[in-house]
């Protein structure tokens, strides 16, 4: 017993000096998440109606426009996150994007739907180079908040509570900030008939609303976090900190398989319902319950990993997972209950995963300065983001290809059992398969705890020195 407190000593002892977050500043940083997404959505919404009702562009080549500015969005990922790193300013790294950038950002989203009166070609390549201009701001925005947060507290207990606490603040608040928006714009509608007015104002409002909420994480995040040497990394030495990073690496790699398993169910989702389960008003009801699932699996992450690690949760919420979507594949379909309790769990338990394998990844950073000298957030958070995000776009390309596959006959409700079949195994057995695959590989993941705190012991050794 008291060799247990000695080493619960030595612990505290060795992190009274690291960052500590309140979890009021903790709120202010979510916040910023809500405001990034909320700038995202209006963009979302409206883009491909603009430019083929507004512009007149056609759907096709529209389309192909915007695979290409996802595409240089994607490849843009890891070169903001070496950007970040290698800025030097009396605010730091991260926070001037967060308000420079959300400014730039807000300013021309507006510009995109108040597009001047040029002949048709001009016009179109004018707003699709400001389409192109607020890709690559909203990657460079994303890009420094996402790096930031392993800056913000380096206390282990104090991260895992951190990421809990950021996910019920963008559940809750963002639920909010989108209900008080449909209110506002549906005020307004009343009193606009125009539709190229209604897009103008929502971007104003969407934009401004979206500026606040970054500002908020600006403001909130003035308190002291890891500012890096003077030196700036070279670009060689950035790459080297992944290379040197065997915790991330496989982190990577597990990453990209749940983002192709995510990708895979959420292609496949309104299928299920319409044909499996045969009941299209069911997603509300699901997804209203997956969310009190990911709010329970929010409120349970700090207390397990703390008292279990988080790479034993993250086994956990995966075999849940696992035997949540067994139960699916294998129940009677017409046992809707079960089914949709089934889906809770999934979603409960890939929670729980996804919280553990956010905070490791924050860990990393730590693991990477003390392999290589150099502190490098940008390129560590932002290197997982690009390969997910490939994962992501990877299963988009392929989604059209997939359902033929399958075989599914639009607008007949009866498919044939062989389609039934296939769209089961996509929303259960392929996912259960993926998550098995990133169990066996999170066996490499060697940073646990108690290394750690060791990583932070020397970091501090070094720089004391």
């Amino acid at each position: 017993m008291s060799h247990s407190k000695d080493i619960m000593s030595e612990e505290e002892r060795v992190l009274q000096g690291v960052n500590r977050l309140p979890i009021s500043r903790m709120i202010g940083y979510s916040v910023g998440d809500v405001g990034i997404t909320t700038m995202k959505y209006i963009i979302a919404a409206y883009a491909m109606l603009f430019f083929t009702a507004n512009i007149g562009a056609s759907a096709v080549l529209v389309s192909t426009l915007f695979l290409i500015a996802t595409v240089i969005q994607v490849l843009s990922i890891p070169i903001m996150g070496i950007v970040v790193d290698r800025t030097r300013t009396r605010n730091g790294k991260f926070r001037p994007y967060l308000l420079f950038g959300s400014i730039v950002l807000g300013i021309t989203t507006i510009l995109l739907f108040t597009t001047p009166a040029f002949n048709g070609t001009v016009k179109l390549v004018y707003a699709y180079i400001i389409y192109i201009v607020i890709s690559l701001m909203h990657t460079l925005v994303h890009a420094s908040y996402v790096a930031m947060a392993p800056a913000l507290t380096q206390h282990p207990k104090e991260r895992n509570v951190f990421v809990a606490v950021k996910s019920i603040t963008v559940l809750l608040f963002g639920g909010i900030v989108t209900y008080a928006i449909s209110l506002l714009l549906n005020m307004l509608r009343h009193k606009i008939n125009i539709q190229e007015q209604v897009m103008i104002t929502s971007a104003v409002i969407y934009s401004i609303v979206g500026f606040v909420l970054i500002f908020i994480s600006f403001y909130a995040t003035k308190a002291k976090t890891i500012e890096p040497a003077e030196k700036k990394p070279t670009i060689k030495e950035l790459f080297c900190v992944v290379l040197y990073n065997k915790p991330l690496i496989v982190l990577i790699i597990i990453k990209f398989i749940v983002m192709v398993a995510f990708s895979l169910k959420a292609s496949f989702q309104m299928y299920y319902f319409m044909y499996i389960l045969k009941n299209i008003r069911l997603v509300a009801q699901t997804s209203l319950l997956s969310m009190l699932g990911m709010i329970l699996s929010a409120i349970l992450f700090p207390i397990l990993a703390n008292r279990l690690g988080k790479k034993r949760v993250f086994y956990i919420g995966m075999i849940i997972a696992c035997i949540a979507g067994t139960v699916m594949y294998f129940i009677d379909n017409s046992s809707t209950p079960i089914v949709i309790g089934s889906m809770m769990f999934v979603s409960a338990g890939t929670t729980l995963a996804n919280f553990s394998l956010g905070v490791m990844g924050w860990d990393t950073v730590e693991y990477g300065q003390w392999k290589t000298g150099i502190r490098a957030e940008g390129t560590i958070m932002n290197i997982p983001q690009f390969f997910s995000e490939i994962g992501h776009v990877l299963i988009g390309g392929l989604a059209g290809i997939i359902l033929a596959s399958c075989g599914i006959i639009p607008r007949i409700q009866q498919q044939s059992v062989q389609t039934l079949s296939c769209i089961k195994n996509m929303m259960t057995l392929i996912p259960i398969l993926c998550f098995v695959v990133t169990i066996v590989i999170m066996y490499f993941y060697n940073l646990n705890e108690q290394k750690y705190i060791d990583i932070i012991t020397a970091i501090n050794s070094k720089e004391a020195k």
